[in-house]
């Protein structure tokens, strides 16, 4: 542990901070796939539901639906689908 001097709004001030461990590479590999999992669970269905949207755009009888209609559309869609391939 160390004790740095600071000065936070004009006022000085000690604060202690622990010295860094190096971490060990496999740490940084889990910690970068798992954030690379999280990040494409997440934005690839929203990138799906933007591009049906943008896709209905293009059809002019079509109405414009929310992302949350678009969403529930192709769950229903697919569920549709999967239960008919069986």
């Amino acid at each position: 542990m160390s004790l740095s001097l600071v000065r936070d709004n004009g006022r000085p001030g000690i604060v202690a901070t622990a010295a860094k461990k190096k971490k060990h590479p496999l740490e940084h590999f889990l910690a970068g796939g798992t954030a690379g999992l999280v990040e494409s669970s997440c934005c690839h269905p929203l990138d799906t539901i933007k591009t049906r949207m943008q896709l209905r755009k293009q059809i002019a009888s079509a109405k414009a639906i929310g992302p949350l209609t678009t969403a529930t559309r192709i769950i229903k869609r697919e569920v549709r689908r999967e239960n008919t391939t069986r």
